[in-house]
């Protein structure tokens, strides 16, 4: 349907729907990003929602695509530039000077230096001893068909029987060394996969790496596929390929003495061999086949991510009946799936080819060295035979990364994704403190960063205190400069007081919110709080966790968790919150409910109320929180509000909500800022005297 569809597309369409890929992954981007190279040019600005693919072939408009066109997802900063193909490309991810090997330590090392260590190793061990025995074995099989071929061919039939006997012992060994090896492979391989998944979901929940992976100055694209499917994906062939290459070692050491015995020259051929195949397979095919594997993942990634999009936002898509659009925006994403897969199954059919080649040059080889010894009857039949197994087990260890190419360019992906996942997780917090102070100093001279102190006591009158605190925007990706969003503030929030931060669009209200929650790390100056499950914050659009009603209400209970919270408690919250109906629809405790599908906007943010009610923290922050509610219902809401929790702070543009505060904080262009109590506070707008 796809191709179909390009078909019977404009150039201009066609280009659009194969180019829509730059836009769609699931980071966003703080600046703009352009790159000009001998093919065309990418520049993005995200800013103003605008994607554009300049070409210097004609000196004409290879592609525009901007928001009036189409919905445009958020975007992450230039990866990726050059022809379609894939031909020069520029990663971020992947111009890390470390070393590969070391990139891969420092995701193998953590499981084997865990609290599971001793079974890990143990596991290991047990596995390593199996494999050993299983490959020994195959030296004995060697000597066993060696004497079954000699005594067929010298008529011998005790010997005959005699090797038979053998074989039958080999076969009883065999078979339990086999099941408990791959018993204890599969084990090895889930448990280091459960660990490690468990590990990077700890770390992503952990300091608000979720959040952080998402809004960085370089966000990372699809964390979640890195978690699920590359873990995976790595513990596999780790185990997989280091068992394959222990028992090639030991299969090299046990047969090179049997070839050396009955043909030196053989050894010397078979290294020589391997060594140059090896080196030309990883000269053509290493570098390419582990960047289209690189592309698959995250390709792929962008496909899952651009449906669940769809899934997220289904009833603003059915509003704007913009179906087709969304159909068009998969498509190409589908398109750039089909694209990166066609790439390289191209390359796979020309590693194919080549390992085909050098696979079926060596049948002939030690036969052709070991034959005329033969003839001249200076060896046996059963010689030949054992020589060209020999040789045939040495040149497959030899040949493990020829016939393994395609295995361990998927691995080098999958560590170079993994490993820049955990530094991101592990150190992106610091990396942006550090970029932070670069812009800092350039602008005003000097380094800072915010400090953010969670050490008020929760018994004492100061809830916050905000010290010489200054907002900047995020280094621009072009020329790394900030601006600021708000200068110097100085204030207190004591027990009792509630303050309402109000200004125009862009003055720096939620992006306040967030620096005291930690989250903004632009700027400078400190930040005192109480513990966080003190505190709570309420967005404009809260989140709606998969659940009972019951479990909707106790989502970020907090520091009330020892208490007992029984039903009426619930129906109380609810009730206060003007959400009784809610337990006509759904009972406390009843089956799971997707309830962004039932809740409005406004019922949302209520519920949201609720929460606080049921958690009745020492301070509250509301960003907008009453915006899509009634005034009626908005001032039942603050009521209640300020009879269970006395010291909040909100963020509004109603005129009606100065009235529920002690201060107004206003904010101004530029990082100004100015403190009034509410009964001297008078709106500065005057066009409309509701709204700020």
């Amino acid at each position: 349907r796809c191709l179909r569809a390009m078909n019977v597309m404009g150039e201009e369409e066609r280009a659009a729907l194969l180019s829509v890929r730059r836009r769609h992954t699931t980071g966003s981007v703080a600046g703009s990003a352009r790159r000009t190279d001998s093919v065309g040019g990418l520049e993005l600005q995200p800013s103003v929602g605008v994607t554009r693919r300049t070409s210097t072939r004609n000196g004409r408009d290879f592609l525009r695509h901007s928001r009036s066109r189409n919905p445009s997802y958020t975007t992450i900063p230039v990866e990726e530039v050059g022809d379609r193909t894939g031909e020069g490309r520029r990663r971020s991810t992947a111009n890390s000077t470390k070393p590969l090997a070391l990139k891969a330590l420092e995701v193998i090392l953590p499981y084997y230096t865990s609290e599971e260590r001793r079974l890990a190793v143990a596991l290991v061990c047990t596995v390593l001893v199996l494999a050993a025995g299983h490959t020994s074995l195959s030296v004995v099989t060697s000597y066993a068909e060696r004497d079954l071929t000699t005594a067929l061919a010298t008529k011998d039939q005790p010997e005959f029987f005699q090797a038979i006997v053998k074989f039958v012992g080999i076969i009883i060994l065999a078979v339990p060394l086999q099941a408990g090896y791959y018993y204890v492979r599969e084990i090895l391989t889930l448990r280091w996969r459960t660990w490690l998944t468990s590990h990077l979901m700890d770390m992503y929940f952990s300091n608000d790496s979720y959040y952080r992976l998402k809004v960085g100055q370089r966000p990372l694209d699809n964390p979640d596929q890195r978690i699920c499917e590359d873990a995976a994906a790595f513990t596999t062939r780790v185990v997989d390929l280091s068992l394959t290459l222990f028992k090639y070692t030991i299969s090299t050491v046990s047969f090179i003495g049997i070839l050396w015995t009955i043909a030196p020259e053989l050894v010397i051929v078979l290294s020589a061999y391997a060594s140059i195949g090896t080196y030309t397979s990883v000269k053509l095919f290493g570098r390419k086949l582990a960047a289209l594997a690189y592309d698959t993942s995250l390709k792929e990634g962008n496909l899952r991510y651009g449906l669940v999009r769809v899934q997220e936002h289904t009833e603003s898509i059915a509003f704007l009946g913009s179906a087709s659009i969304e159909l068009n925006i998969v498509l190409g994403m589908l398109a750039d799936v089909v694209e990166v897969l066609s790439n390289r199954i191209k390359w796979d059919c020309k590693l194919e080819v080549y390992s085909s080649i050098y696979s079926y040059l060596t049948i002939l080889l030690p036969t052709l060295v070991v034959s005329p010894r033969y003839f001249r009857g200076e060896i046996e039949l059963g010689v030949v035979t054992q020589a060209a197994i020999a040789f045939s087990r040495i040149m497959d260890a030899a040949s493990i990364v020829v016939d393994n190419l395609g295995s361990v360019s998927s691995l080098n992906a999958e560590i170079v994704r993994l490993h820049d996942l955990l530094q991101a997780m592990g150190k992106g917090h610091r990396a942006q403190s550090d970029s932070l102070q670069t812009a800092t100093q350039g602008a005003d001279g000097g380094g800072s960063s915010i400090q953010v102190k969670e050490d008020l006591d929760e018994k004492g009158h100061l809830m916050l205190r905000v010290t010489d605190l200054s907002l900047r925007t995020p280094p621009s990706n072009l020329r790394n400069k900030s601006h600021s969003i708000i200068d110097r503030m100085t204030w207190d929030l004591r027990l009792g007081h509630s303050v309402l931060i109000a200004g125009a669009p862009g003055t720096g209200k939620s992006t306040l919110l967030r620096a005291i929650a930690g989250l903004w790390t632009y700027g400078g100056g400190e930040i005192r709080t109480l513990r966080k499950r003190h505190m709570m914050f309420l967005p404009q659009r809260p989140y709606l966790v998969l659940g009972t009603l019951m479990q909707q209400l106790l989502y970020a209970r907090g520091c009330n968790e020892g208490t007992p919270f029984t039903v009426k408690d619930a129906r109380d919250a609810l009730e206060k919150s003007n959400l009784s109906h809610l337990e006509a629809k759904a009972s406390f405790d009843g089956e799971e409910i997707n309830w962004e599908n039932i809740l409005s906007v406004g019922e949302s943010q209520k519920l949201a109320f609720a929460r606080l009610f049921v958690k009745r923290p020492k301070v509250a922050f509301l960003d907008e929180s009453t915006s899509a509610i009634g005034a009626q219902e908005e001032e039942d809401l603050y009521r209640n509000l300020q009879s269970l929790c006395k010291t909040y702070v909100s963020v509004g543009h109603r005129m009606t909500l100065v009235k529920y505060h002690t201060h107004v904080l206003q904010l101004e262009a530029r990082g100004g800022w100015k403190m009034y109590e509410s009964k001297d506070f008078t709106c500065p707008s005057r066009s409309a005297s509701d709204h700020f």
